[in-house]
Parts: C-alpha cells; structure tokens; sequence
C-alpha cells in the first residue's frame, strides 16, 4: 500500500470540447446524474455540526467505488452511483461548513474525468499535462487532467476529498486543491473513480464544461477551517487558510489565540492562480479539546491589501464531534495524527493516516 498523494489544477490549461471518440477510446455514455446530499449546516450550533458530521460525513467516507472497468484493457468503466454521491457529498459537507453553495454532478464532467481516473491509475502516477506515450492515453483524459484535482492510493472517493481538503504533506504548498473545494462560484464537478480499494485513482473535474462555476458569492471570504463550531476531526493537519477576491496578502501577518493564549504560527503564504487569491500559514499540533469542552481559536489577519478593510478577525471553535455517538457508530481519525489517536484500540492504519472503523 502506498500513500495516497494528490495534485492540484492549474489556470493555465487549454480547454477543448468533449468529442464521443478520443485518441482511439471510444467513451462510454454519460452515467446517470448522481443525487448527493446538498444540505446546509447552523455552525452557531454544535449539535447540528455534530449531527452533520455523524450522519452526513461519516457514512460517505466508508462507501466503497463500485468501480466497473479493468485497467489491463484500458477499460475506464464507471463507478457506482453511490461512490460518485458519496464523493460530493462530502465535497457539500466541507462547503457547507464554510456558508457554500453546493456542487452538483455535472455528467459530461464525470464522463472525461473518468478517463483522467483511469489513466492515473494504470499508470500510478500524477500529472496535469500526462504524455501521449501514457498507457490508456485518451485526448479527453489529457485534457482533463489539465482542470481537475488529482488524487492516487485513496480506498475511497469520499476519502479522496479528506486529502484534498487537508492539503498538507512534504510537496511544494499552495493549498490549491483546497481552494478549488471551496471555490465558491463552483457549481458543479465530475467525478472520476478507476479502481476499487486502497491504490484507486480519483479526478474530480472542476472546469471545461458550461454551467460549472455559476454558484453566487458569499459576502465575506472563505477560512479554512471556517468560523463556528467546527470537528475537531476535520481540522487540517498542517494549513490554516483564509481566501477572498480583490485581496492582497502579499505584507500580511497572522496571529492566532487559542483560548485566549496566542499560538506560535509560521509566516503568512500568499498564492494566486487557484480559486481565489488566499493566504495560508502553518498552525502547531492542536490537542483535541476534553471531554465536553471546546477551544476556540480566534484568528487576525494584518495588513491585508485591497478590500474593504486591513485586518480580517474570525473565531473558530473546535469540538469533538466523536462525542456522544450514536449506537454502534464510532468516529473517523482523519487528521488526528497525536498519541491521542494513536494508542486508542480500535484506530488502525490505512492509507496514509489514522482511522477509527465501526
């Protein structure tokens, strides 16, 4: 088993036409239009977070990609309408959670993706720009590849999101796949799945069909994590990031408190080009919060360029959303990576980070 990595979209791509025959691969026809959850969530109120989490997030981790096709004959099949749902959903959840309009499937999107998908996974690796001398090449997967986020060695679609959404790990950082996420004009994806299990690979198509980024804007930018209750088992391991039009975070400097008690924090990051100009910064190894208790982190950002006002200031108030289960239900450990997670009995190691199985 190998870790699963990913790989975010860039602007500068060329978007063409999706053709019925391409590159010599017939495609089969447009799956049916997945139904995912498309709720909102009160973040002023715990338990509706809480519940989102337990009966939204969690059962779409766990649903498995159905996927059809055979990577020996360049067979780009279809997942299941369930694994294409499930990977949207959560896609909603994270985008609900921030005040986001949510995504739908766009079926010519999932069409072409699905080509990308198989293409990373016959040939184990990433790429926006994949050689035509690539196995299972198809024009349609090429091009696609240059407009989706990219995902490898997830054991499932919803899981592929987790990564994209914590965006951390040892490769250059732009938090790009994030930004894509909550990308608030988004409107719709395609979804590509190619295999079933840990080694799978995933593009999630965010341009290069009509009517995909048709979503309105919120008043406000887009924090990550977002202001209001928010798991404590989303939190990114790594990043913190606050994006918005219009801004410059080019001189712009980060406090963050915790309780009250600042936190020591890397430098700000500015990146453009992927959504949203944005700033991000590196956050210490937060505890989970005790038992019944929440800590909340308030976040000021300075010297920011542009806009309507210098200083952006938010709180975040982290709780435990493991807590108080439902019968027979136990929590996911994704992005739990401390002794906390670790030494507990029934978190096992799977692709990469620490999970907890009912």
């Amino acid at each position: 088993m190998y870790h699963p990595t990913s790989s975010f979209a860039r602007l500068s791509v060329i978007v063409c036409s999706v053709a019925i025959v391409c590159g010599g691969i017939t495609l089969p026809a447009p799956p049916a239009v997945a139904a995912p959850w498309a709720g909102r969530i009160d973040t002023t109120d715990m338990a509706a977070v809480r519940d989102a989490y337990l009966h939204v997030y969690l059962p779409a981790i766990k649903v498995g990609n159905g996927w059809t096709g055979d990577g020996a004959s360049c067979n780009a099949g279809r997942a299941s309408a369930a694994a294409r749902e499930a990977a949207i959903t959560v896609i909603n959840y994270y985008r609900a959670l921030d005040g986001l309009a949510p995504v739908s499937e766009n079926a010519a999107a999932t069409r072409t993706a699905q080509q990308t998908a198989l293409m990373m996974f016959v040939n184990n690796t990433l790429s926006h720009n994949p050689s035509t001398t690539w196995t299972c090449y198809s024009d349609a997967g090429g091009t696609a590849a240059g407009e989706s986020n990219l995902a490898l060695g997830y054991a499932t679609a919803g899981q592929s999101i987790d990564g994209y959404m914590d965006d951390g790990g040892p490769m250059p950082q732009e938090v790009g796949h994030r930004s894509w996420i909550l990308y608030p004009p988004q409107s719709q994806v395609g979804v590509g799945i190619a295999g079933n299990g840990a080694g799978s690979g995933y593009a999630i198509q965010l341009w290069g069909q009509d009517g995909m980024q048709n979503n309105s804007r919120p008043a406000s930018g887009t924090p990550w994590p977002a202001p209001g209750y928010f798991p404590f088992q989303n939190l990114p391991s790594q990043y913190w990031s606050y994006a918005e039009p219009g801004r410059d975070f080019g001189s712009a400097s980060v406090a963050v408190t915790k309780n009250g008690r600042p936190l020591a924090t890397s430098g700000v990051t500015q990146t453009t080009g992927f959504g949203d100009p944005k700033a991000f910064w590196t956050m210490p190894k937060l505890t989970r919060p005790a038992r019944g208790t929440s800590d909340k982190y308030i976040v000021t950002l300075s010297g920011v360029r542009g806009g309507h006002a210098a200083t952006v200031t938010y709180a975040v108030q982290v709780f435990n959303a493991a807590e108080a289960l439902p019968a027979g239900m136990t929590p996911s450990c994704h992005g739990c990576f401390g002794d906390d997670c670790r030494q507990a009995a029934v978190c096992q190691r799977h692709a990469g980070h620490w999970w907890w199985w009912p």
